[in-house]
């Protein structure tokens, strides 16, 4: 995995945003927006990764066996531990 960042400087990129927002309850009012700064754009590019069948097996087989022992723990704690353990044998 790799990571990689560059910085430029992009001539006239200083930014200058002017919205207004008409209100729907009230026609005669409006809300004006106007706003100045630098502008920060971030893009991603790179690959995702690709399919590997033994990953997917052995996560499959992972997954499965910590969902048995999960349900073996809970059933030796309904049956030995839990107050009400009379009604759950």
């Amino acid at each position: 995995m790799e990571y990689r960042y560059t910085v430029d400087h992009v001539k006239e990129s200083e930014y200058k945003g002017y919205e207004i927002l008409q209100e729907a309850e009230s026609p005669a009012s409006r809300t004006e927006n106007n706003r100045h700064g630098i502008r920060l754009i971030f893009r991603q590019v790179g690959e995702v990764g690709i399919f590997d069948m033994q990953t997917l097996l052995v996560n499959a087989v992972v997954a499965v066996g910590l969902l048995g022992g999960a349900t073996a723990l809970v059933d030796v704690l309904m049956v030995y531990v839990l107050p009400q353990k009379v009604r759950y044998k």
